[in-house]
């Protein structure tokens, strides 16, 4: 008799069963989860080594003169208000795509690159240096901001 009792200890109901196994995985969760942030210290704390020769990831876009205005005589002019309004721009791929929602799917999308506008501020500044003949091939246009 005593073994039939130690039989039916044994046995786990259906419902008991259940509930140790999603205990079980719980406490897996659990462990992951402070494994995670455990290691996650340990990658904030470690030292940054420096290279002997350094290296970039990802590539920069940015506007260069044309060749042939670049032969023509006034090459430098056009070279040197390229120098004042260019802008740079980072990828990590070649193709300077950017995710967009279109319908409900994501589709990757050029990114649009643009050159520098320069403020009224920039227009008048000494430091930018805008010559007289530079100014002339910019268009004065007055945006209204709401917040200013």
């Amino acid at each position: 008799m005593e073994k039939d009792n130690l039989l039916f200890f044994r046995l786990r109901s259906l419902r008991s069963r259940k509930r140790i196994i999603k205990k079980d995985v719980e406490k897996q969760i659990r462990k992951k989860y402070k494994r995670s942030d455990e290691l996650w210290e340990i990658k904030r704390k470690t030292p940054l080594v420096p290279l002997d020769q350094p290296y970039q990831r990802g590539f920069v876009r940015f506007f260069v003169v044309r060749d042939d205005v670049k032969r023509s005589k006034d090459g430098d002019f056009f070279k040197g208000i390229l120098d004042k309004i260019n802008t740079k721009m980072y990828s990590e791929t070649r193709k300077f795509l950017k995710k967009k929602r279109k319908l409900g799917r994501r589709i990757y999308v050029e990114k649009e690159q643009k050159l520098a506008r320069l403020s009224t501020y920039q227009w008048n500044d000494p430091k930018l240096g805008l010559t007289t003949r530079e100014r002339q091939y910019f268009l004065k246009r007055e945006d209204y901001c709401p917040f200013r």
